[in-house]
């Protein structure tokens, strides 16, 4: 029994002492890893050891993943976090998630690298691995410094770097050091004393990577200052270092931010030669972010040049990766993220002031009981305070939904009824005609029934549309608004343009105020179809602080504004316009067409 002990010892000992050597040798020499990582997988499949069995596995993937091999780097740590759940080995499966979260950020798939990455935090945080946790938080600080949350990055990256130290993880300090100096874009002292502290930290530890890593970051700053000669200076030497260690994805980095500063020093055809090499290099790496980047920089280096043509290949490019490498789920995960931190932490502020406010009214309870009763009568009082207030605010949005509920039956009382009536008196003068008068009649009859029939079902569409909640975003008015308009200005062979915001609107609508702008918006449209017999009309929408301005402008036979200001469309619109308190004004003339414009109050 004693001689079994002492062989699984040696086995161990012999099996961690491998995983060791092999994880410092990852830092300068993938290659080499990879081969002492499979020595370490058959070392622990034969003597049955799941543990080094789901370590080799990791250091496989870390190994793989430096050679830009993502989806067998992967696989390999999908299988380490496998076994490592099944033997409950928290750290190794927590390194698994950070390096699987390392995967999916440089493919640029930035919403599953932050899932995996928080899967790594909290089994850091269960195993209290400090280790872990401070390339965890790194990772994380990455990914908020990617959408230019500074303020929340640099947190993270604070809390990896005390971890960090703790486990006296030299790379992970100068990695994380490195990044920190990143988010003090306007603080150029504290930047280069960060990137200092870091570049003396990899040269301690002789990681090559991390070196070049900070090289590139100093350049950066000295293009931000326009010093690009100290740039390319620094990019150069980080280019060596990923030659040097055969790192594409260095590499590509390396050289595209050499065309980079190319370009903003006015050397446009080195600047070019410089991106085709990052390309080239990129091949291998496939980071969308990164081709997204380069093409945009070319496209500016052969506009630079005067070559119209591959400029504008290069442009269509830069827009088809961009496409790709977006990624809005992840602005959502890190909101969805940060309001969790923000309401545990309140959780855990109202817990504690609860806790104290219990002793002192259990204190305060003992010794004075008039207080206490005091205090029961005025939490009453509160109580019956708040049930009244609560009604009075139920009482309010029974009175507001019923008003709604009037209005809508108006609505359909007097539009859809009429429309109803209308066709019921067609059909029967359409039956009379059929058997005195002939086809001819009878046929125009049915044609009115059926424009009325229409003229019911779009009505009924806008206000079913109207009372969906689903609807209440400017993007669905704006689509509902592109809709109608090319219906109408197709039919009758009208040219148009449509200026409305390209980017998203983070913009709701209360449903007065939707339904009023979008029956303006029909009612100018279909006046402009009908009488202004141009070819050719401009719809636009435009946000300011304050306000939102719809203009809608043709080159028709115009009209004089004060014969027709009393009709019934025109004043529809300036009782609409009132109804959101906006200001509605016509400027018309005869033979120069016709521009509405509407401004009404920014509701969101």
């Amino acid at each position: 029994m004693q001689v079994w002990q002492d062989a699984t010892l040696h086995d161990t000992i012999r099996q961690q002492a491998l995983f060791d050597y092999t994880w410092v040798l990852m830092i300068n020499n993938p290659d080499s890893a990879l081969g002492y990582g499979k020595k370490l997988l058959d070392f622990s499949v034969k003597s049955r050891s799941k543990k080094y069995e789901a370590k080799s596995s990791l250091l496989i993937g870390m190994s793989l993943l430096e050679k830009s091999n993502y989806e067998e780097a992967e696989r390999q740590f999908n299988k380490s976090i496998l076994i490592s759940k099944a033997i409950h080995d928290k750290t190794t499966e927590a390194m698994a998630y950070c390096q699987l979260a390392g995967s999916f950020y440089r493919r640029g798939e930035l919403s599953q690298s932050f899932i995996n990455i928080n899967k790594s935090l909290k089994l850091a945080e269960a195993s209290k691995d400090n280790q872990v946790l401070a390339w965890a938080h790194n990772a994380i600080g990455c990914i908020y410094m990617d959408k230019n949350e500074l303020v929340q990055a640099r947190d993270h990256f604070s809390k990896s770097l005390s971890a960090a130290m703790l486990a006296k993880d030299t790379s992970c300090m100068a990695v994380t050091m490195g990044n920190t100096g990143n988010t003090y874009d306007h603080d150029e002292i504290k930047q280069m004393e960060c990137y200092e502290l870091s570049l003396k930290w990899t040269r301690l530890i002789n990681n090559k990577k991390m070196e070049g890593f900070v090289l590139r970051s100093i350049g950066n700053r000295y293009s931000t200052l326009n010093q690009f000669d100290s740039a390319i200076y620094y990019y150069n030497l980080s280019l060596e270092k990923a030659i040097e260690i055969t790192d594409k994805y260095q590499e590509s980095l390396s050289y595209g931010y050499l065309g980079t500063a190319y370009v903003e020093s006015g050397n446009p055809q080195k600047a070019v030669q410089m991106l085709y090499k990052s390309l080239e290099a990129n091949k291998m790496v496939g980071d969308l972010f990164s081709y997204s980047e380069i093409y945009k920089y070319l496209y500016q280096a052969y506009k630079l040049m005067g070559n119209t043509h591959k400029a504008l290949a290069a442009h269509e490019l830069f827009m088809l990766y961009q496409d790709s490498s977006s990624n809005e789920e992840i602005t959502k995960l890190i909101t969805q993220k940060d309001n969790e931190i923000k309401y545990q932490r309140e959780q855990e502020k109202l817990k504690s002031k609860q806790e104290k406010l219990n002793l002192v009214n259990e204190q305060e309870i003992q010794k004075h009981k008039i207080i206490r009763n005091s205090f029961i009568a005025g939490s009453i009082l509160l109580m019956l305070l708040i049930v009244v207030l609560v009604n009075r605010n139920k009482l309010k949005r029974t009175v507001e939904i019923e008003k709604m509920r009037s209005r809508l039956s108006r609505d359909l009382h007097d539009d859809i009824g009429s429309t109803l009536s209308s066709i019921n008196i067609l059909s029967r003068t359409a039956q009379k005609d059929l058997h005195q008068s002939g086809d001819e009649k009878t046929k125009a009859s049915f044609e009115k029934i059926n424009e009325r029939s229409q003229r019911l079902l779009d009505n009924m569409s806008d206000i079913i549309w109207n009372i969906n909640p689903e609807n209440d975003s400017i993007e669905e008015v704006m689509s509902r608004m592109r809709e109608y308009a090319t219906t109408l200005l197709e039919a009758k062979s009208i040219d148009y343009t449509f200026n409305f915001p390209k980017e998203r609107m983070d913009c709701k609508l209360s449903m007065d105020v939707k339904n009023n702008l979008y029956l303006i918006f029909k009612e100018a449209v279909n006046n402009l179809s009908k009488y202004s017999e141009a070819n050719n009309a401009v719809l636009s929408l435009v946000f300011d602080e304050k306000f939102i301005h719809l203009n809608i402008e043709d080159n028709g036979v115009g009209f004089r504004v004060e014969e027709i200001k009393h009709r019934g469309g025109l004043q529809n619109m300036q009782h609409r316009a009132e109804e959101i308190k906006g200001k509605i004004s016509v400027i018309s003339s005869p033979n120069n067409g016709t521009k509405i414009e509407l401004t009404m109050p920014r509701y969101c």
